[in-house]
């Protein structure tokens, strides 16, 4: 049977329309950075292996080790790639800590009273200031917020992208709710009501596009991470992006 050049161009656009949003839904498994392959998550979607966090700039903030979802080992975070502060596990009330500043490093803990409040223990140094005490403060409440797929690509592109996609033409401002689970995988994207004027239709291509995103970098508190919101905003001129978590 001859397939006619129109119905092989229609037959290609349905392969186009109705396959890659199911790829883009497919979970992906690890990021590469450098060529090296980070930040896995099993089929159960649980984090496996060696993470590192980064900054939107592509930057690294903080390295550990996850096994079937809990941190297993230390924590490390860094500024300027160098090693600043490193957490260990809890055992019974005390959290071991090692805090590096301009070549001296310190040795403490965290000794934890309640969930909300606790005492810095620290071998005596000459060289111990109020500088670093004020870093093992810091250290102890840091977060790192959301950042698409861990800063190695940007979110501006694939809004760009994702809107060109899209068969309207949207001169008004658009804000996207998106969720973010524990793992950075995008589980649902919303439109508030209080800062869109969009039709039922619009709503739904905007979310076709958007679902499948890749994986976010999710929210990282103390020693795990944490499902977040990000609102995305764009209006007609600029796209306008912040983040609420």
């Amino acid at each position: 049977m001859k397939i006619h050049r129109n119905n092989k161009a229609a037959l290609l656009w349905l392969l186009v329309f109705f396959l890659l949003p199911a790829l883009s839904l497919y979970p992906q498994s690890t990021i590469t950075v450098n060529k090296v392959k980070l930040n896995r998550i099993d089929k159960q979607k649980r984090k496996q292996g060696d993470w590192v966090f980064f900054d939107a700039d592509g930057n690294i903030l903080l390295s550990c080790l996850f096994e079937n979802n809990y941190i297993s080992g230390p924590v490390t975070w860094y500024e300027n790639t160098d090693t600043a502060f490193i957490r260990f596990p809890v055992k019974g009330d005390r959290e071991t800590f090692i805090v590096y500043e301009q070549d001296k490093i310190f040795y403490g803990d965290y000794i934890i009273k309640s969930d909300s409040s606790y005492e810095i223990e620290i071998e005596p140094d000459k060289a111990l200031t109020d500088a670093v005490i004020e870093k093992i403060k810091k250290y102890r409440k840091k977060q790192i917020p959301p950042v698409y797929y861990f800063g190695q690509k940007k979110i501006r592109d694939y809004i760009s992208a994702a809107f060109n996609s899209i068969r309207y033409t949207f001169n008004k401002p658009v804000h996207i709710l998106v969720s973010v689970s524990d793992a950075g995988l995008v589980t649902d994207v919303e439109f508030p009501e209080s800062l869109n004027r969009l039709s039922e239709e619009e709503k739904r291509e905007l979310y076709s596009a958007f679902i499948g995103m890749p994986r976010w970098q999710p929210v990282f508190e103390q020693t795990h991470t944490r499902a977040a919101k990000v609102l995305l905003s764009r209006n007609s001129s600029i796209s306008v992006l912040s983040s609420e978590y």
